[in-house]
């Protein structure tokens, strides 16, 4: 069986700060355009300021290219898999037998794990990829802890530790 879920993260402030990076990434642009030209000249000035340009126009479009993704759920052959999509990657979150998962609701597990945290005196992190605060569970597994969005077919399902 074959069975698959997409959710957008969405985010005004994602969008925007988005476009004000690839607008800095343009105005970087510019300036290694114009320090190229200008470091013809043989002043080293010119040519430190184009290779800063440079590293900057490159390294704002790799963070702004990673602000805005999708989530998808897929659930094929007893195996559960979480991917971030971006617009030319897909980078894999999770992938586990439904069989070894453990599923709380967000609400239901924060009261339970305060506790145990607070005795054990560690925490593990929790990978976030929640885009709504609805239908918001916690997916846990041996070594990582997958904070996202699911359906209810998924949850009964994982519940259930099989495919129903």
């Amino acid at each position: 069986m074959y069975y698959r879920l997409v959710f957008s993260k969405k985010s005004t402030f994602n969008y925007s700060l988005k476009i004000a990076l690839l607008i800095c990434g343009l105005i970087s642009d510019i300036t290694v355009l114009f320090g190229f030209f200008l470091s013809i000249f043989a002043t080293p000035l010119y040519l430190i300021l184009m290779f800063l340009g440079l590293g900057v126009s490159i390294g704002t479009r790799i963070y702004a290219i990673k602000l805005v993704f999708k989530v998808e759920n897929k659930l094929q052959n007893g195996k559960l898999t979480i991917s971030k999509l971006y617009p030319h990657k897909k980078e894999l979150v999770l992938e586990e037998e439904i069989a070894n998962l453990q599923v709380f609701p967000m609400n239901d597990y924060e009261s339970e794990s305060t506790s145990e945290n607070e005795a054990e005196g560690t925490q593990n992190e929790i990978v976030d990829l929640a885009s709504d605060e609805e239908e918001k569970y916690l997916i846990v597994t041996a070594d990582k802890k997958v904070l996202c969005n699911l359906d209810k077919y998924l949850y009964a399902t994982i519940l259930k530790g099989e495919v129903i």
